[in-house]
C-alpha cells in the first residue's frame, strides 16, 4: 500500500468533498418536477413533494410535526433465478418510455431516542421491462419479463448503539410477469411477505442517528417466494437520500417552512463527513512524523486481503530462491468452482481457476447445458475444462466459448468408474494418439495463440509412458500440461513430485503441479521441488479460499466476501453453506460447528456467524 501525502492536494480534496456534500434534493431539474402538491406524482421521488421558485427547486414541510426528507431518482425491481445463479432488472426512472408515477408517505415524528421507529411507503404505477443484468446497456437487449408496479413498506428503527437502520421489508404487491426461458411464469407477490430482520443489514441502508444516508444504489432488498424455490424477488434505490428525524429549515419570512437536509452525510460506500474525513487526514500525518525515521513512507504495509498478494508472493519466492514466481492456479472442481468461488479466490492472488467438467457433447447440443454449466460474466475469465472422447465435439465446444474465457481445457485425468466407462476422462490416457489428436484439432479450428488449449493428466508407470504422450500433444500443439502427480488407482497417497519435475525437464511447454497441496507454504515447496510453471489446488482452496494471499487459515474478511457474493452471484443455499463449512471447519470448535453445519436457511447462516465467529475479537 502505498501512502502519499500532498498538502495542496489534500485542499483541493477537501473543497471537491465539501461541494459534493453539499449536492442533494436542490440538484432535481426543472422536467422533474413531480404533479399536483401531495406527496406523488411523475419521478423522481420526493417526500415531501418538489416546489420551484424563479428556477430553484424547494421542499415544504408537511402538516403537524413530522421533519422527514426522502428523494430517489429511481427504482429497480431485481428477480433473481436462485437455481441458475441470473438476474434480470427492471428500472423505474423519469427517463423510461412508460413515465411512471409514485406515491410515497413516511411515518416519523422526529425524536431520535432509543427504539424509535419510522417507515415509508412507497408505491410504484406503470410497467417496466426486465433486462439480463449482463445485457444491460445493450441496445439489442430484449425484455425477459414485465413488472406492473409495485407497492412495499421499509422500516426502519433506531438502535442501541447510536445508528437507525433498515430492520424490516414488507411486500403490498409486486406483479411480475414471466416472457422467456429465464422466466416462463407469473410471480404475484402480494402476501404481504416480511423480510427477516436478520437480512436486511446486508442492504447497506444504515446511518449514525443524526445523519442522513445518500446511496447511488443500495444493495438488493431481497424476499424469497414462498411459494417458488427457484426464484427470488428483490428492490434497489437508485440515487437515494434519506433523512428521517430533524430535517433542518430556513428560519425567518416565507422560507420559515422550507426544509433541507443536514450537512452531515454518510454513504453506502462508507465515506462518512468532512469531519471523519478530516480526523482521518491528521491521524495519518502524525503516524507519519512518529515512523518518518524507521520507515521508509511509499512502503506502508497492511495486513488483510487489500494487499497485493503477489507482492508477498515475490518476497517469499525470493527468500526460497524461486527465480520466476509460479502461476497460482485454482483446480476444476465438480461442483464446486464455479463463478462465485472463482470470483473469491480471485481477490486472494489467484491468476486464474478452472471451470468444473463440462461434458463437450452436451454443451455443444443443448443451450439449457450452456446456460447451467458456463454463462459469460464480466470479469471472470477462467479456463474452461471438458470432457470429450472426439476431436469434433472437443472443437466445436472451443468455438461455443471462445472470447468468453482465457482457454479451454480436456480432463485426462478423471478415476472416476462411470466417467471411465463411457470413454472420457484418464481413459484416454490409454490413447495418447486420440489425444494429440484432439488437441491439435482443436487448434487447428482457433489459431489464437492467446487462447490456450491444455490437458490435465495423471502419471503413468513406467514414466515412459507419461513422457511419450506429454511429446505427443506438445508437437499437437498444446499450451500447457496440469499435472496431477499421482496414478489413477490413488487417492490420497503421497505425490510423485520427482515425475513432476522430470516432465518439466522433458518438455518445453509449461507444466503445472497438482495434487497434495494443503497450505501456502505447500504451494511454495512443490514449486521448489519440481521447477513447475504453476502449482494448481483442489481441496486446499476449499478450506482456505485466502490460501494463494498466504493465509494459513480461512480470515474473517474472506468470509465477510462470502456472503456478500451470496447476494450479487445468487448462489443456492445448499453451495453457500457448504462452501462455509469447507471455510469454518478448521476455526470452530466441535460445538458449534455441528450447530453450525446444520442450520437450513441464509438467515440462520448469517446470524450464527455475527454471534459467534464474525464479531469475536482474534
Amino acid at each position: 500500500m502505498i501512502l502519499k501525502l500532498d498538502v495542496p492536494i489534500l485542499l483541493y480534496c477537501f473543497a471537491i468533498f465539501q461541494f459534493l456534500s453539499a449536492v442533494k434534493v436542490y440538484n432535481a431539474k426543472q422536467s422533474d418536477q413531480p404533479t399536483g402538491d401531495s406527496s406523488s406524482g411523475q419521478f423522481p421521488i420526493s417526500y415531501p413533494p418538489i416546489k420551484y421558485e424563479n428556477d430553484l427547486a424547494y421542499v415544504e414541510k408537511p402538516s403537524g410535526n413530522e421533519r422527514c426528507l426522502f428523494y430517489a431518482e429511481g427504482l429497480s425491481v431485481v428477480v433473481f433465478a436462485t437455481k441458475k445463479s441470473l438476474s434480470a432488472w427492471a428500472d423505474y426512472r423519469s427517463d423510461t418510455k412508460e413515465s411512471p408515477k409514485y406515491t410515497a408517505s413516511i411515518e416519523c415524528q422526529g425524536n431520535m431516542n432509543v427504539g424509535s421507529s419510522f417507515d415509508v411507503y412507497l408505491k410504484i404505477e406503470g410497467k417496466a421491462e426486465g433486462i439480463m443484468r449482463a445485457d444491460i446497456g445493450k441496445k439489442d437487449a430484449k425484455s425477459v419479463f414485465t413488472v406492473d408496479g409495485a407497492e412495499f413498506i421499509l422500516n426502519f428503527n433506531v438502535t442501541q448503539v447510536g445508528f437507525w437502520q433498515l430492520v424490516g421489508a414488507t411486500v403490498e404487491r409486486i406483479e411480475v410477469k414471466g416472457s422467456s426461458d429465464f422466466l416462463n411464469k407469473n410471480l404475484n407477490v402480494d402476501k404481504k411477505w416480511t423480510l427477516e430482520s436478520s437480512v436486511v443489514p446486508s442492504t447497506n441502508i444504515n446511518s449514525f442517528k443524526d445523519y442522513s444516508f445518500a446511496c447511488g444504489q443500495t444493495n438488493p432488498i431481497v424476499w424469497a417466494l414462498k411459494d417458488s424455490n427457484d426464484y427470488a424477488v428483490g428492490i434497489t434505490l437508485n440515487n437515494v437520500q434519506f433523512q428521517p428525524f430533524n430535517a433542518t429549515y430556513t428560519a425567518g419570512g416565507k422560507e420559515a417552512d422550507r426544509l433541507k437536509f443536514g450537512w452531515k452525510v454518510n454513504d453506502c460506500q462508507g465515506l462518512f463527513s468532512i469531519g471523519t474525513w478530516m480526523g482521518l487526514v491528521v491521524a495519518t500525518l502524525l503516524i507519519g512524523v512518529l515512523f518518518f525515521g524507521f520507515l521508509m513512507l511509499n512502503s506502508v504495509q497492511t495486513m488483510d486481503r487489500f494487499d497485493d498478494p503477489k507482492q508477498k508472493q515475490e518476497r517469499e519466492c525470493a527468500r526460497l530462491g524461486i527465480a520466476v514466481p509460479p502461476l497460482f492456479v485454482a483446480a476444476p472442481m465438480v461442483r464446486y468452482s464455479k463463478l462465485p468461488f472463482r470470483r473469491l479466490v480471485s481477490l486472494y492472488g489467484c491468476d486464474f481457476a478452472y471451470t468444473p467438467m463440462i461434458y463437450a457433447d452436451c454443451f455443444t447440443k443443448s443451450e439449457k447445458c450452456r446456460q447451467v454449466e458456463f454463462v459469460p460474466s464480466p470479469g471472470d475469465l477462467p479456463i474452461v475444462q471438458f470432457a470429450a472422447k472426439r476431436a469434433e465435439e472437443f472443437a466445436s465446444a472451443a468455438q461455443l466459448v471462445y472470447g468468453h474465457c482465457r482457454g479451454i481445457d480436456l480432463n485426462c485425468g478423471c478415476p472416476k468408474s462411470d466417467v471411465r466407462s463411457d470413454g472420457y476422462g484418464s481413459k484416454l490416457l490409454e490413447d495418447p494418439q486420440l489425444v494429440a489428436d484432439i488437441v491439435r484439432q482443436c487448434r487447428a479450428s482457433i489459431a489464437d495463440p492467446d487462447f490456450t488449449i491444455s490437458i490435465k493428466i495423471r502419471i503413468q508407470y513406467p514414466m515412459e509412458r507419461t513422457v511419450d504422450l506429454c511429446r505427443k500433444v506438445e508437437r499437437a500443439g498444446v499450451s500447457h500440461i496440469a499435472v496431477h502427480a499421482r496414478t489413477v488407482s490413488q487417492r490420497s497417497e503421497p505425490p510423485d513430485y520427482a515425475a513432476v519435475a522430470l516432465l518439466k525437464q522433458c518438455l518445453q511447454v509449461p507444466i503445472f503441479a497438482n495434487g497434495g497441496c494443503k497450505t501456502y507454504e505447500d504451494v511454495l515447496e512443490i514449486s521448489q521441488a519440481t521447477g513447475a510453471d504453476g502449482v494448481m489446488v483442489a481441496n486446499g482452496l476449499l478450506d482456505n479460499p485466502a490460501m494463494f494471499a498466504g493465509h494459513s487459515s480461512t480470515p474473517k474478511q474472506c468470509v465477510r466476501d462470502w456472503l456478500n457474493l451470496e447476494l450479487s452471484e445468487c448462489i443456492p443455499f445448499d453451495l453457500f453453506h457448504q462452501q462455509l463449512i469447507f471455510m469454518l471447519r478448521s476455526s470452530l470448535p466441535k460445538q458449534q460447528r455441528n450447530i453450525f453445519n446444520a442450520l437450513k436457511s441464509s438467515a440462520a447462516v448469517r446470524n450464527f456467524l455475527v454471534d459467534f465467529y464474525l464479531n469475536n475479537v482474534d
